[in-house]
């Protein structure tokens, strides 16, 4: 017997020795180093009005709303360089993290006061490049004393900071000191677990898989304590370790114990399968949030760096528009031109001269115009007229334009009813996950399979978009059905928005106003941008693709305030070919510089101040 337990005690001893990361390094660098972990506590609470003031001025009650789906940041409190917002709690709180909805790309000065005015606590919510949405936070706020009220401010004397909602969340935490016990608790239930002849070939293959990952698990659960892990890396974290986990129990599945692995793996594959869609629109927010404003305009930031279309080192300027230079650049004797439009205007995968407005520029600079004529370019990528309207409506009168180009594509019809709706419901840009892997998947295995015959039986039971109050699900609808189909949604969308821009332009900016329709490669070519990310989402040459050039011919006759350009007899009869990118649905740089050279012809009819073009 006393061979026995001391064979016992070497094969714990044994044990103990291959588990020295969790069991000894651990517990001493949490009770050393440690703090807490932070989780997502009970709901928080919504401030819904504070006190908007400036020092040694007068202050002004104002009202707060935050918004979970996401806000539009123009109704929100706008703080100047040296203003700051005052507001109350409901109750007094030791410990809380502050939730504000405003831009993630500020720094923000937070003061916290005791209920008799004292403070107690100041710090700074720091600037989040690439913060995910519009929302940023504070770290965990533990307080010696209860807090009853909170000062908020711009960090800097920059450009002024804009704040829609405030909330206040009380996370649960647990203390990095439990790591002392809680690997030993587990190591005593695998034992005990032993000690049960249906269980002890489990607790024998996971004590085996603990001994040989030991290092790497402290070493990954110890830089936790260090490192505060944001989603996105919590997140690949996790997608990794299912992966291996998966992985690994597949090849013991068959070999050790048949039934328990598979309905691990079972369970492993429906986490995967839950975690997988969240992992990536998670990255993909973080990600454009360094290019966008995270708001329906979703305008281009400075300095921002675009996987997509490389706006890094393209001229973003503080308006957030590719301009070299800033509206006092603008002078009121030149004859100033604005380009509005998507990415087909703000010149995607183009240098900045070869854009369609600054290639229009240098081409009107040798046509004798006098006063000298200036392109500004107001386009970036998925903007729409009801997009333009707002952006024109916020920053155009600083500009000066003498003339207003909105360059229509064929996907604004579906973006303005789009931004409408999302406009209405207060929603911000965001990744749908549901629509995210719809969209790889019609990518990828659609296009080895044939569906029409669903895909006709799903259009046929799907309501009517107007009645549902949505827009039409078909981005490219507008050249993929028949024009009495579309024309409704014509009218509600693109037709009203640009109305709106004339008025605003004529009433307020003195400018006229001109519409250019500008053709896609598909609508009078199959040989151009056949291998675009876009081809199986219209059919080449289809029987409804000129629908909307035929809209807006029978509206001149109708009657609009504006005038109308196509660029689509431009583009049938150019000798010159490729004009579009192969891979992509943009102009390359002869295709930027054909629409440059038709605007130039056609507006030198006495609309510019150019000589006027010889017959």
């Amino acid at each position: 017997m006393f061979r026995l337990a001391r064979a016992q005690m070497n094969d714990f001893a044994h044990l103990l020795r291959n588990l020295a990361g969790t069991l000894f390094l651990l517990p001493v660098l949490a009770l050393a180093f440690g703090s807490h972990y932070d989780f997502e506590g009970p709901e928080p609470e919504t401030i819904r009005s504070g006190v908007l003031g400036r020092i040694n001025h007068a202050m002004r009650e104002v009202e707060l709303a935050f918004v979970p789906e996401g806000v539009d940041l123009r109704e929100g409190i706008a703080l100047q360089p040296g203003e700051h917002l005052i507001v109350e709690l409901g109750q007094s709180r030791h410990s809380f993290v502050i939730e504000l909805q405003a831009d993630a790309n500020h720094a923000y000065k937070i003061k916290a006061y005791d209920p008799e005015g004292e403070l107690v606590i100041q710090g700074i919510i720091p600037a989040r490049r690439g913060g995910r949405g519009l929302v940023t936070r504070s770290s965990a706020i533990d307080a010696p004393y209860p807090i009853g009220t909170l000062f908020l401010a711009p960090q800097g004397s920059g450009s002024r900071s804009v704040v829609a909602g405030v909330r206040i969340a009380t996370p649960w935490q647990l203390l990095h000191l439990h790591l002392a016990w809680i690997p030993w608790l587990l190591l005593a239930a695998l034992i005990g677990a032993g000690k049960i002849p249906f269980l002890s070939r489990a607790s024998e293959i996971a004590q085996d898989q603990w001994k040989r990952w030991d290092l790497a698990i402290a070493s990954v659960i110890s830089l936790t304590l260090f490192v505060r892990i944001t989603p996105v890396v919590g997140l690949v974290i996790c997608g990794l370790g299912l992966l291996f986990v998966l992985v690994h129990t597949t090849r013991l599945a068959f070999v050790r114990l048949p039934y328990p692995a598979i309905a691990f793996n079972a369970v492993v594959i429906g986490m995967a399968v839950w975690l997988l869609p969240k992992l990536v629109a998670d990255v993909i927010e973080h990600k454009v949030a360094r290019v966008y404003d995270q708001t329906i305009d979703h305008r281009p930031r400075k300095g921002g760096g675009d996987e997509f279309y490389s706006y890094v080192g393209q001229a973003i300027n503080d308006d957030q528009i590719r301009f070299k230079g800033t509206a006092a650049d603008i002078r009121t004797e030149d004859f100033n031109v604005v380009f509005m439009g998507d990415s087909f205007t703000y010149g995607a995968l183009l240098q900045y001269g070869d854009a369609v407005p600054y290639r229009f520029e240098a081409l009107a600079q040798g046509s004798n115009c006098s006063p000298r004529v200036r392109a500004i370019n107001f386009g970036w990528t998925s903007s729409s007229p009801l997009l333009g309207y707002r952006q024109l409506r916020d920053i155009g009168k600083q500009y000066k334009p003498d003339l207003i180009l909105y360059m229509l594509d064929m996907t604004d019809f579906h973006d303005d009813l789009n931004y409408e709706r999302l406009l209405k419901n207060k929603q911000g840009m965001q990744v749908v996950q549901s629509k995210l892997f719809a969209e790889v998947f019609d990518r990828s295995i659609l296009r080895f399979t044939d569906f029409s015959g669903l895909k006709l039986i799903k259009q046929n039971l799907r309501m009517d978009p107007l009645e549902q109050g949505e827009p039409p699900p078909d981005r490219f609808f507008a050249t993929n059905q028949p024009l009495d189909a579309s024309r409704p949604h014509f009218e509600n969308g693109v037709v009203r928005n640009l109305a709106k821009i004339q008025r605003l332009a004529k009433e307020e900016l003195n400018a006229e106003m001109i519409l250019v329709i500008s053709p896609r490669a598909y609508q009078y070519s199959d040989r151009e941008s056949t291998e675009n990310w876009e081809r199986d989402a219209y059919t080449a040459l289809g029987p409804h693709v000129l629908a909307p050039f035929t809209f807006f011919e029978e509206k001149e006759k109708q009657g609009l305030p504006y005038r109308v350009i196509s660029l689509l007899p431009a583009f049938q009869r150019a000798n010159a070919f490729p004009l579009y990118r192969s891979d992509d649905p943009h102009w390359n740089p002869a295709g930027a510089d054909l629409v440059a050279r038709t605007l130039l012809a056609d507006l030198r009819d006495g609309t510019l101040p150019c000589e006027a073009r010889k017959p």
